[in-house]
C-alpha cells in the first residue's frame, strides 16, 4: 500500500485531524508525568494560590519538558486556528495534499514563532528595566506556565472550525480564548509592574504597543473571511 499516495490525496481537514490526534497524543502523555497540572494551573490562576501552587510545580522533573512541549503545541494550534479562519483569504497555499498544508503550516508556525519570541523578547526588556532579578524570574515561570491555558480549548475550537456549519461558533469560540489569554498576561504584567511605581502612562503605552495594535492587526485580517 502506497502511503505516500494516500496522504497526498488526504483534504486538509483530514490532515489536521491526524495532526490533533498526533498533538493530543503527546500532550497526554507529557502531562502524565505531573498529575491534575491544570487543575493547579486554573487553581492558582483563578483562586490566587499562586504562592502555594507555583512552588510545588517548580518541584516537578519533568516541568521544563513540558514548557517546551506545551509551547509548541499553543505556536501549532494557533497556527491550525489562523490557517482555518484565514483559509481562501492570504497569499498561502491552499492546494490539497500533504505537501502544501505542510508548506503553509510551516511559515505560519514559523511566523509565529517569531511573533512571540519579539513578545518575549520586549518583556525581558521591560523586567531589565523596570524590575528586580527575583521578579523577573518569578514572572518568567508564570508566563511560561500560561502558554498553557488556551491549548485545551483550542483543540475544540479547531473542531468546531473544521465543520462549515459551526465556523462561526469556532470562531467565536476562538476569539474569546484568546482573549482571556491575553488579558490573563496583562494582568499578570500588571501585579508584577505595579510594585515599582509604573505610572498609567507607561502602563498605556505597553498596553497600546505591545498588546492591543499587533492583536488588533491579526484580528483585523482573521475577520476579512468573516466579512
Amino acid at each position: 500500500m502506497d502511503y505516500t499516495q494516500i496522504l497526498s490525496s488526504c483534504s486538509s481537514n483530514d490532515i489536521i485531524l491526524i495532526v490533533l490526534c498526533c498533538s493530543g497524543i503527546i500532550l497526554g502523555s507529557s502531562l502524565y508525568f505531573i498529575p491534575y497540572f491544570y487543575k493547579r494551573l486554573l487553581l492558582a490562576i483563578f483562586f490566587k494560590q499562586e504562592e502555594i501552587t507555583f512552588p510545588e510545580l517548580k518541584k516537578q522533573p519533568f516541568l521544563q519538558i513540558i514548557h517546551y512541549i506545551n509551547a509548541g503545541q499553543l505556536f501549532l494550534l494557533l497556527s491550525i486556528s489562523f490557517y482555518l479562519i484565514n483559509k481562501q483569504k492570504l497569499f498561502l497555499d491552499y492546494s490539497t495534499g500533504l505537501l502544501p498544508f505542510i508548506k503553509t503550516i510551516t511559515f505560519l508556525l514559523l511566523a509565529t514563532f517569531l511573533f512571540f519570541s519579539s513578545h518575549k523578547i520586549i518583556y525581558i526588556l521591560l523586567g531589565k528595566i523596570f524590575c528586580s532579578k527575583e521578579s523577573r524570574k518569578s514572572f518568567s515561570f508564570s508566563y511560561k506556565l500560561y502558554y498553557s491555558i488556551p491549548i485545551p480549548l483550542l483543540y475544540i475550537t479547531i473542531l468546531f472550525l473544521l465543520q462549515e456549519k459551526l465556523y462561526s461558533i469556532g470562531f467565536f469560540l476562538f476569539c474569546i480564548t484568546f482573549i482571556i489569554w491575553r488579558f490573563l498576561i496583562i494582568l499578570k504584567v500588571f501585579q508584577t509592574l505595579k510594585e515599582y511605581d509604573i505610572s498609567f502612562l507607561q502602563f498605556s503605552l505597553y498596553l497600546c504597543s505591545h498588546e492591543i495594535i499587533p492583536f488588533a492587526i491579526i484580528f483585523k485580517i482573521a475577520f476579512a473571511r468573516i466579512a
